[in-house]
């Protein structure tokens, strides 16, 4: 159930890291895209089963705001 979202946040992280290591981007990109990857593994560890909406916004709130976080710093 959680394999293609695990897939994407997977290759998202490993194309950081190979631009990084080309000098396209700065560094504190593959930290950034390190959150969604944590993410991801948390939610299939623990799947959301039972939660309330409100809490898996708020889950995705502080996940997008930590990658915009690092992604600007």
């Amino acid at each position: 159930m959680g394999l293609f979202p695990l897939i994407f946040h997977s290759s998202n992280f490993l194309l950081s890291i190979w631009m990084v290591k080309m000098g396209f981007v700065p560094t504190n990109v593959v930290a950034a895209f390190s959150v969604p990857l944590a993410e991801g593994v948390v939610s299939i560890i623990h799947p959301p089963i039972r939660t309330t909406p409100r809490q898996l916004g708020m889950r995705q709130l502080g996940v997008n705001s930590l990658f915009i976080l690092l992604m600007v710093l």
